[in-house]
């Protein structure tokens, strides 16, 4: 009897600590974890190049929680928003609120939480600038971005440049130093966006129709315009990419063959891709997005840092 009871009781906490964890699993999901650290390593990396070196440690850090809370909240809410769309699509629909793990209140009370905890933070530690310009990346994000993807084709742009402006967090806590570095890498990072996102879009064009996403891929199936866009931002990106190394003389030309190289292997994926639009030409260009970054910005850093 007495080993029964405590059988039963052992299962029962066992129970309680599974579900917790759970829970926390299931938030941390809603922050996308893995889209904020690439954007901190990308406000890390304008910052050490904006200010010549490693800025202030205790600045710096505060800004990236800021922008990491910030960047949650926004994540959070964008899932709220898109709970019921999330259910029509099976990349999305083990998620947290479509699978039914978490309620949409208290996501959306995490969210909001989040957003303002990262907004006071980046106000009181970095600079009001800093909170500026991380709440208008917020603002894009969820209440023009969200809205706009089941209306408009022209969603990624404003999605792309929600994903580009919190660099310029980076660029206030290095003092604001380099402006025209700063601006250089916000526009690196919003063109690198349109091969990722028409990768994205083509591979799962069936899933966004379904949902009644309104993607370039959805509103044009033979992917005539996914294709030219991610030429067209990939090959702007070779002399974007390779700007930072022409505007400090002492880097050029041997500086600028490392962004110049990785521009081009990310041209010919777009051109593969726009040639074949298949879904192995789409695989690559995505692979390739995701290599070009994390390079092109250790290169930014450790080049003009």
């Amino acid at each position: 009897m007495g080993s029964g009871v405590m059988s039963s009781s052992s299962l029962t906490l066992a129970a309680v600590r599974s579900g917790f964890w759970q829970r926390v699993i299931d938030h941390a999901e809603l922050a996308k974890p893995r889209i904020v650290a690439l954007e901190l390593a990308a406000v890390a990396a304008t910052a050490v190049a904006c200010y010549g070196g490693v800025a202030s440690g205790v600045r710096l850090a505060w800004a990236l929680v800021g922008t990491a809370l910030v960047a949650a909240g926004a994540s959070a809410l964008n899932q709220v928003l898109e709970r019921s769309r999330d259910r029509l699509m099976p990349r999305t629909a083990a998620r947290p609120l479509p699978a039914g793990r978490l309620h949409a209140w208290e996501a959306a009370a995490s969210g909001l939480c989040s957003t303002l905890a990262g907004v006071v933070l980046l106000g009181w530690y970095v600079h009001p600038r800093a909170a500026a310009w991380g709440g208008l990346a917020w603002l894009l994000y969820v209440a023009a971005y969200t809205p706009l993807k089941s209306r408009t084709a022209w969603n990624t742009v404003v999605g792309a440049a929600a994903g580009a402006l919190p660099l310029l967090v980076g660029w206030v806590a290095a003092d604001g130093r380099k402006p025209e570095l700063a601006a250089t890498a916000v526009g690196v990072l919003f063109a690198w966006q349109f091969p990722h996102f028409m990768a994205i879009a083509w591979l799962y064009r069936a899933e966004y129709r379904a949902a009644g996403l309104r993607m370039v891929t959805v509103i044009e199936p033979m992917g005539k315009l996914a294709g030219a866009l991610a030429v067209a931002a990939s090959m702007l990106l070779v002399p974007l990419g390779t700007l930072p190394a022409l505007l400090d003389s002492s880097h050029w030309p041997g500086w600028a063959s490392v962004p110049a190289a990785v521009g081009l292997v990310q041209v010919g994926a777009a051109l593969r891709f726009a040639f074949r639009k298949d879904h192995s030409a789409a695989r690559v260009l995505m692979v390739c997005s995701l290599v070009y970054l994390p390079v092109w910005l250790a290169w930014l850093a450790f080049a003009c840092g």
